[in-house]
């Protein structure tokens, strides 16, 4: 607005009953966003999870399951933030693509580099990202 801002009113005036302060606006929200193509990494990661609730799991298994599946919310929020850097996205399709195909091995293996390289920014959806996968490869081991 133009500087100098209030116009102070003729004093005379009578002065109006003090009114109390407005609410504070609500700050604006984070313009929430799916980056492009991440969708669709997603909709795989639940598809793996819902897939994996659906076998015999032990107790042990369902804790790792519900941590990943924790995880995979985590990463989603990031992600429609704006947190997640363009390499990781890649990262994160490129294991998408390889647990649409039920190879968890090489899931694991692209997991592997995303935690050497982004543990610092990330370890909080990482972490339980790390038992899902390794459910993955525990449940569907490679077939040769």
């Amino acid at each position: 607005g133009p500087p100098g801002g209030v116009h102070i009113m003729n004093p005379a005036a009578p002065q109006p009953a003090a009114q109390p302060e407005p609410p504070m606006p609500p700050p604006v929200p984070v313009k929430r966003e799916m980056p492009t193509g991440m969708q669709a990494v997603m909709d795989s990661l639940r598809q793996l999870i819902s897939l994996m609730s659906s076998l015999p799991l032990s107790q042990l298994d369902t804790k790792q399951l519900k941590e990943g599946e924790k995880s995979v919310e985590k990463l989603n929020e990031k992600l429609m933030t704006g947190k997640i850097p363009e390499s990781l996205q890649q990262d994160l399709k490129s294991l998408s693509e390889a647990t649409l195909q039920y190879d968890f091995t090489r899931a694991s293996q692209i997991r592997l580099n995303m935690t050497r390289t982004s543990w610092a920014d990330q370890k909080d959806w990482l972490k339980g990202f790390s038992h899902l996968i390794a459910l993955a490869v525990k449940k569907y081991p490679p077939q040769f």
